[in-house]
């Protein structure tokens, strides 16, 4: 558990510099992904998740002291990050696992876990970043990121949504 902890702030971490640095020919155009299993990481609040998805698990903090909430659902494990000026905003949401169940695990235009890179290209387009044949991301225009990692198969077995962090 602490080790799928410590990986995903490295990649928290990685995707907040990477995106300051995307040429803008990888950048994708139009309507940014905001949505990651029914979160939205610009308007939901903790509150809203807790209506769906009941309490969490359990709740850690980051490097950074930052609340983590965990949930683990139909062999999902999802993790939201709230904001540091306002706890509860969410801006951060990860999930992983091998299929969706319901809205669990699932972009709200519809890449879902278990899906491979076609899948990918067809909702995003050619842009996607690949930094590692087990991990890409699409970044849009106003800053919101979306990383997919893929297990040995080529398919998506984690999903990271992240807003624009100011």
């Amino acid at each position: 558990m602490r080790r799928l902890l410590i990986t995903a702030l490295i990649l928290a971490v990685a995707t907040i510099s990477l995106a300051q640095h995307v040429p803008d020919e990888q950048i994708t155009k139009g309507q940014p992904e905001t949505v990651l299993s029914g979160i939205d990481v610009y308007r939901s609040t903790l509150k809203q998740v807790i209506a769906m998805y009941g309490k969490p698990a359990s709740q850690e903090k980051d490097a950074q002291g930052l609340p983590i909430y965990i949930w683990q659902k139909s062999g999902i494990k999802m993790q939201i990050g709230t904001d540091y000026d306002n706890p509860e905003k969410v801006y951060a949401v990860h999930v992983w696992g091998a299929k969706p169940a319901g809205k669990l695990g699932l972009t709200g235009k519809g890449l879902a876990l278990g899906c491979d890179k076609d899948c990918v290209k067809k909702i995003y387009g050619d842009r996607l970043i690949e930094h590692h044949p087990d991990e890409a991301m699409v970044v849009f225009v106003e800053g919101t990121e979306l990383t997919i990692g893929f297990d040995d198969h080529g398919h998506i077995n984690h999903l990271a949504l992240v807003g624009e962090v100011e």
